[in-house]
Parts: structure tokens; C-alpha cells; sequence
């Protein structure tokens, strides 16, 4: 299974039981070599610095890095949840700070919590706080936004 694999969380999470205040477990994760290699491949950046030591170097980093955005991804956050945002759910916010470069197979730890949910012009949002650390130290923060639409009603299915 990739790192950015989603297909084995395929339970999702519906609005209504979705609690402001709920972490969930620490998600820890390494981002490897073959694992920048196929991320960079799915956003088509060939930035040398994120896989060859010598660029890195020459850029002023100790050796090639992790990409800031290969460091927070979806696929993480549904590895946290253990579920999936439902069907149709749309992205409708994010921010994203990155406080300190990562090395390849550096330990990242994900902490995951449900800041908010609310309705607004008949839409149910629920707003996701992220923070990742890498051995105690602060790397990155998302704050996500997502549309949730209503659950089903099995009466239709």
C-alpha cells in the first residue's frame, strides 16, 4: 500500500457524528525516497532538491527534503480518522503554515482534531485542525475546511 493510499479507509464519517472538541490517536508516518518519488510524479514537479542530496546541498539544506505539502496530505487525515469524509464532500478552505523543513524518513507525528462543524446557508461544514511534529518539533499546521453533505436516507437507496 502506498503512504498516500485512501483506499483502505472506505467507512465514512457523516456529519451528525462528527464532534467539536474529538482527536483522534496520533497518526505517526515517514515519508521516504520512493514515496517523494511518486508524489512529486502526481503533482508533475521535478524541483531536484526533493530527491537529490548534491541540489539539496547547493540549496543550503543538510540533503534532500520532503516537499512541504507531501508532509500534510488527505490520505493522512483519513489514516487518522480511520474513516473517510463522506461521498461528495468538498474542500472548501484550507490554510496550511510550515514551521521547519523535514529529511527524508524523518518520524512525523500527526495530531488530528475536529475544531468546528457548522451550517451555513443550508451546507454542514466540519473544520479539521492539524498539526504534524517531527520528534517534538513543530513542522506543520492545516486548518481544513469541508462541506459534509447529509447523510443518505436509506428510504431512497
Amino acid at each position: 500500500m502506498s503512504l498516500y493510499d485512501r483506499s483502505a479507509y472506505t467507512e465514512e464519517i457523516f456529519f451528525d457524528e462528527v464532534e467539536v472538541g474529538k482527536t483522534f490517536p496520533p497518526f505517526r508516518y515517514r515519508i521516504g525516497r520512493d514515496d517523494i518519488a511518486e508524489y512529486l510524479e502526481s503533482v508533475d514537479d521535478s524541483t531536484p532538491e526533493f530527491l537529490d542530496d548534491a541540489s539539496a546541498k547547493a540549496a543550503g539544506f543538510d540533503g534532500a527534503i520532503v516537499p512541504p505539502f507531501a508532509i500534510l496530505n488527505y490520505g493522512f487525515i483519513y489514516q487518522a480518522m480511520r474513516r473517510r469524509p463522506p461521498t461528495g464532500n468538498l474542500n472548501t478552505s484550507c490554510e496550511f503554515s510550515f514551521m521547519a523543513t523535514v529529511r527524508h524518513d524523518d518520524e512525523l507525528t500527526l495530531n488530528l482534531r475536529i475544531a468546528d462543524k457548522y451550517e451555513k446557508r443550508g451546507r454542514n461544514y466540519v473544520r479539521f485542525e492539524a498539526d504534524v511534529d517531527s520528534e517534538g518539533t513543530p513542522v506543520a499546521k492545516a486548518v481544513i475546511d469541508l462541506m459534509f453533505p447529509n447523510r443518505p436516507d436509506p428510504k431512497r437507496a
